[in-house]
């Protein structure tokens, strides 16, 4: 690997669940908002689409017949988002536990979130196109294998040739030779033998650390957007890590404010 440090034109997260869209955000390394911030897998087929899909622009990405409520019995379910409608795309294997306020039978409210994705992959592209150097982060327990990787990269090669991307595979809860099977040169695995917890999405853990080694630019050509910045008064400070008690009422940074 080239080396996941310094400035990159474009940091953005690959989805798995929020705590890499969270550890950005709270590093002021999240710029703009991006169709996978807040998107959650359970298995790599949503890696699969998206490297069979990113060269045709992602299309039909949270198509509306594809879109398969979960409800709240399902094991599906997530219980971090209960004030949220959640369902599945069937056509991806995405999960959406917190984008709708309301059933997709309500139009309006399928296309406000529909129409919000689709700026937001507009603007992935876009920054990805005018990047001379971007990092994504993959952050999920998910078991993502070497061949989906090479997938991966291989279409975003193709994709967009002009850019140096660097990948960082956050894997949680699993043995450290995982890391022995990614052969990229530029893919990163990072090996967490441990479960995700509260603090990963608080950056808290140390795990995360490495982003402070990182800076991101503004990228030419790409409106930047002002991001509203959540500052907590309870000690948290660059290099530090404050432990403490947070009960899990659901990740209230999730809301309608971020799905701009």
């Amino acid at each position: 690997m080239s080396g996941y440090k310094g400035q990159y034109d474009m940091i953005a997260s690959l989805g798995g669940n929020c705590s890499a869209a969270h550890n950005l955000r709270f590093r002021n390394l999240r710029t703009v908002s991006l169709p996978f911030d807040w998107l959650y897998i359970v298995d790599e087929r949503p890696i699969y689409w998206f490297a069979e899909y990113i060269g045709n622009n992602l299309s039909g990405f949270c198509l509306k017949e594809n879109l398969i409520e979960i409800s709240p019995d399902s094991p599906e379910w997530s219980s971090s988002h209960p004030d949220r409608i959640q369902y599945i795309d069937s056509g991806t294997g995405y999960r959406f536990v917190n984008h709708f306020n309301k059933r997709i039978t309500d139009d309006e409210e399928y296309q406000r979130v529909y129409g919000t994705l689709m700026r937001r992959v507009t603007r992935f592209i876009e920054k990805l196109s005018h990047a001379k150097r971007a990092l994504l982060i993959l952050a999920t327990p998910v078991n993502v294998s070497d061949s989906c990787f090479c997938a991966l990269r291989k279409s975003l090669t193709l994709k967009f040739p002009k850019t140096e991307i660097d990948i960082v595979y956050m894997k949680f809860g699993v043995d450290r030779k995982y890391s022995e099977l990614i052969a990229d040169a530029n893919v990163h695995v990072m090996s967490i033998n441990r479960s995700l917890n509260d603090y990963d999405f608080l950056k808290t853990n140390y795990e995360w650390s490495w982003l402070d080694q990182v800076s991101v630019s503004d990228t030419p050509g790409v409106q930047k957007r002002k991001t509203d910045i959540f500052h907590f008064s309870f000690g948290i400070w660059p290099g530090k890590v404050v432990h403490f008690s947070v009960k899990n009422k659901g990740c209230k940074l999730c809301s309608r404010k971020n799905m701009i």
